[in-house]
């Protein structure tokens, strides 16, 4: 996955995105740690760091009880399935 970013500029994004989620963690809220983590996931992964984005999202998709069907767990979902899929294969 290639973003249309320059690469001097994912460093920029990866530290918004890192402020983001700690600032919905230091809030409690769950929903926007997911959003999110969801871009950060995406963005490590474009940079090679798949497995820190899997653990990543892992961690926060597994803290979640309910409203699996909502657009955001689903899309969660698909995504952790798409990183789990890949490092099995690339195992």
């Amino acid at each position: 996955m290639s973003w249309p970013i320059a690469p001097s500029d994912r460093c920029e994004a990866e530290q918004c995105l890192l402020d983001s989620l700690r600032l919905a963690r230091d809030h409690r809220a769950l929903s926007f740690e997911l959003r999110t983590g969801m871009s950060l996931a995406r963005l490590w992964v474009a940079t090679g760091q798949r497995d820190n984005a899997l653990d990543l999202l892992t961690s926060i998709y597994s803290r979640f009880s309910e409203g699996f069907q909502t657009l955001d767990l689903a899309s969660a979902a698909k995504l952790l399935d798409e990183l789990r899929s890949r490092t099995t294969r690339d195992s």
